[in-house]
């Protein structure tokens, strides 16, 4: 159960609270064939991860290890950057989706956004100072509240919907479903955070596939739902903050307040998870816990920085995030084409992810200039670290217990 929640917390965070009014009001009621889409290709590589573990047996090295298996040291290299330099600017804008929610009720402005975004921020960076992050304390909890909280906003405005909201089905034309399909690439990611849990978890040979499955078919059932059920009770141009508008039409002032509670908590759930992910991708370099922790918090602090004296809304800031993250997906993907047996069904499943994930690449457009700029100083930095190796470390950085084991043991599972 843990497991299956740190691997929904990854994926499903508050953008599930925004994102899909945002992609509505793009591209009309055919949002949900975006929605479907991506869910679809989630589906895909959450099964692609699933069998690049197993069949490497690297024991949660993630991304990094299934594409230097399949690319080298310089490949992965530039993986590990994007991930940790590219993938810390969407912390800030979890902060800012949820501070939206905070706006929305006390009549806020940037301000209050901005202020919300850096509370969240330092918290998921002090939550994930313990042996195993924010895994204990706060993702089982925090995913039930999400998905109850969701499921309960659809059901309860049931009564409300109106099947002319569907009409008409793509008011912008169908070219708009693109570009709302960049918007909810947050569907997508996640499954790269997630491969990074794997060697957290006690005896992965029986659990990976349990807890991935668990986590796929929890995701697909909230993204689909709420934005059926939004677009159904509120239209095709839902505000900002629609669980909250949800939840009014439910139950009143008292349903919005509880929105405006649930989304900073749910920011803080997937903002942690990510973050103690981007920790221990950047560990290996780094040498340690604290000093992984001031990387990435450093990428955080400028990009809040950038957020506040500009106004750079958080729409940018999820596309940015998503130029990073996809590149890590298309390289993973193309190590398990070259890593996965000629005849494995997930090495075909692989090849046509692969192909979908490009065609959305290419639909970020400038955003692509920032890991294009990582890409470079990445590469630059391997070429320096082959003739300038480091120094072993003298202390190796201690393992991480594993999820499921005894709780109570100091030595973790061999």
């Amino acid at each position: 159960m843990r497991g299956t929640a740190l691997y929904v917390a990854a994926v499903a965070g508050p953008g599930l609270l925004t994102l899909p009014a945002v992609a509505t009001a793009t591209a009309g009621p055919a949002a949900v064939v975006a929605v479907a889409g991506l869910l679809l290709l989630s589906a895909g590589v959450a099964a692609t991860f699933v069998a690049l573990e197993r069949h490497t047996g690297v024991q949660g090295g993630g991304v990094v290890q299934y594409t230097r298996l399949a690319f080298g040291t310089t490949a992965a290299t530039v993986v590990r950057a994007w991930f940790v330099l590219g993938v810390p600017v969407g912390v800030p804008a979890l902060g800012m989706i949820a501070g939206e929610y905070v706006a929305a009720l006390t009549g806020g402005g940037r301000v209050t956004v901005l202020v919300t975004s850096i509370a969240l921020s330092l918290a998921a960076l002090v939550a994930c100072l313990g042996p195993r992050g924010p895994v204990d304390v706060l993702n089982l909890p925090l995913t039930i509240l999400l998905a109850a909280v969701v499921l309960m906003a659809v059901v309860l405005t049931a009564g409300r919907w109106d099947s002319s909201h569907l009409q008409p089905v793509a008011p912008h034309g169908w070219t708009a479903v693109l570009p709302a399909a960049l918007v909810l690439a947050w569907i997508l990611t996640g499954w790269e955070a997630a491969a990074n849990f794997a060697g957290s978890l006690a005896d992965r040979g029986r659990t990976l596939r349990r807890v991935t499955t668990g986590a796929v078919l929890i995701v697909g059932l909230l993204f689909l739902t709420l934005t059926l059920g939004q677009i159904l009770a509120l239209g095709p141009q839902p505000g900002p903050a629609p669980v909250a508008q949800l939840l009014e039409l439910a139950l009143g002032p008292v349903g919005a307040l509880g929105a405006v509670v649930l989304a900073p908590v749910v920011a803080l759930n997937n903002a942690a998870a990510y973050t103690y992910s981007l920790t221990l991708v950047a560990q290996p370099v780094t040498g340690s816990r604290h000093r992984s922790l001031a990387v990435v918090g450093t990428v955080i602090a400028v990009t809040l920085s950038l957020a506040t004296v500009t106004t750079t809304p958080v729409e940018t800031l999820v596309v940015v995030c998503a130029a990073s993250q996809l590149p890590v997906y298309l390289t993973v993907l193309l190590a398990a084409v070259r890593l996965l047996s000629r005849h494995s069904p997930a090495r075909w499943t692989a090849m046509a992810c692969a192909a979908a994930v490009a065609g959305l690449l290419l639909s970020a457009g400038t955003a692509l200039i920032v890991p294009a700029v990582i890409a470079v100083a990445a590469i630059a930095y391997a070429r320096h670290s082959r003739h300038h190796p480091a120094r072993p470390a003298a202390h190796p950085a201690p393992a991480t217990p594993p999820l499921g084991a005894d709780d109570n043991a100091r030595t973790p599972r061999p």
